[in-house]
C-alpha cells in the first residue's frame, strides 16, 4: 500500500535545491552515493539534490529517482515511525538503487554498514539473500540486529519490532549455550596448541645453536690450521701469499665470533 502524506510538511527552499544542485553537480558519483545512502543525515533539500543529480549522472532512472524521493520525504516527515518501517518493508524504494552494487559491494555493506540509513541496509540485506549470497534466516538474523543497535535514526520504527517479529522464533535469534564439555575440548585444543608450539620453538633454538656450535668449530679449526701452516712454511724460508694469512685469520675470527654467539644464545634460552 503506497503511503500519502501531507507534501507541506516536506516542503523545502528552491533556492536551497538549486544551491545543492548546483554544488552536487561538481562531485564524484561515489560522494553523490553516499549522500543518498546516508540521506538522513543530510538537510532534506540535499538529499533531494542528491537524487536529482544522481539521474543527470545517469546513475539512477527517472522513474526510480520519483519512487525514491516519496520514500525519502515519507522517512523525513512526521508520521509515524510504524507507517515507516511499513512502507519500506512492503515496498522498498531502495532495492532498486542497490541492484547494481556488485557482489563485493553488497557483502562489504552488510560487514561494514558504516552510517548507512536502516531502510538502504534492508534493501542491501534484501539484494543479498536474492543473490543467495544470504540464506533467509542470516537475512532476518542481520536485520533483526540492525534495527536494534543502531543510533537515533536507526530508531525510526524500532518500537514495532516487537510487533513485527512477535511471532518470529528461529535458533538463530538465541543467544547460544555453550555445552561443557565444548569448553574443555577447546581448553584441550588450546593447550597442544601451546604445547606444540613451545616444542616447535625449542627445535629452533636448538637446531640454532648447533649450527652456531658446529660452523664456530669448523671455522676456528681451519682458520687455525691456515694459520699453522702459513707460519711453517714461512719458518721454512717458503714463500707464501699473503692472502693465505688473510683467510686464514678471516676464518679464526668467525670461528670464534660464531661460538660466542653460541654461547650467548644458550644463555638467553636458559634464562627464558
Amino acid at each position: 500500500m503506497k503511503e500519502e502524506f501531507n507534501s507541506q510538511e516536506n516542503s523545502i527552499s528552491p533556492d536551497d535545491f538549486n544551491k545543492f544542485v548546483s554544488t552536487l553537480k561538481e562531485e564524484e558519483k561515489t560522494e553523490i552515493d553516499r549522500i543518498i545512502t546516508r540521506y538522513i543525515n543530510y538537510e532534506p533539500a540535499m538529499a533531494e539534490a542528491a537524487l536529482h543529480v544522481a539521474v543527470d549522472k545517469g546513475m539512477i532512472s527517472y522513474d526510480l529517482k520519483e519512487r525514491l524521493l516519496n520514500q525519502v520525504r515519507l522517512n523525513f516527515s512526521k508520521k509515524a515511525k510504524a507507517v515507516k518501517q511499513d512502507n519500506w518493508e512492503s515496498n522498498n524504494a531502495f532495492n532498486g538503487y542497490v541492484a547494481v552494487y556488485s557482489d563485493d559491494d553488497i557483502l562489504n555493506f552488510i560487514e561494514d554498514p558504516a552510517d548507512i540509513i536502516i531502510d538502504v541496509y534492508h534493501a542491501v540485506l534484501s539484494e543479498a539473500k536474492r543473490r543467495d549470497l544470504i540464506s533467509p534466516e542470516e537475512f532476518e538474523k542481520i536485520y533483526h540486529d540492525a534495527l536494534n543497535s543502531g543510533d537515533e535514526d536507526e530508531d525510526i520504527l524500532r518500537d514495532i519490532i516487537k510487533y513485527r517479529y512477535s511471532g518470529f522464533t528461529t535458533q538463530d535469534f538465541q543467544p547460544k549455550v555453550k555445552d561443557p564439555d565444548e569448553d574443555e575440548q577447546e581448553e584441550e585444543e588450546e593447550a597442544d596448541y601451546e604445547k606444540q608450539k613451545k616444542e616447535v620453538d625449542e627445535f629452533r633454538e636448538r637446531s640454532g645453536e648447533r649450527l652456531l656450535l658446529r660452523g664456530g668449530i669448523s671455522l676456528t679449526i681451519a682458520g687455525s690450521m691456515m694459520l699453522v701452516a702459513y707460519i711453517a712454511l714461512l719458518f721454512q724460508g717458503e714463500f707464501t701469499e699473503i692472502v693465505v694469512l688473510i683467510v686464514a685469520l678471516v676464518a679464526l675470527g668467525l670461528g670464534i665470533l660464531l661460538l660466542w654467539f653460541f654461547k650467548q644464545a644458550r644463555k638467553y634460552n636458559k634464562e627464558n
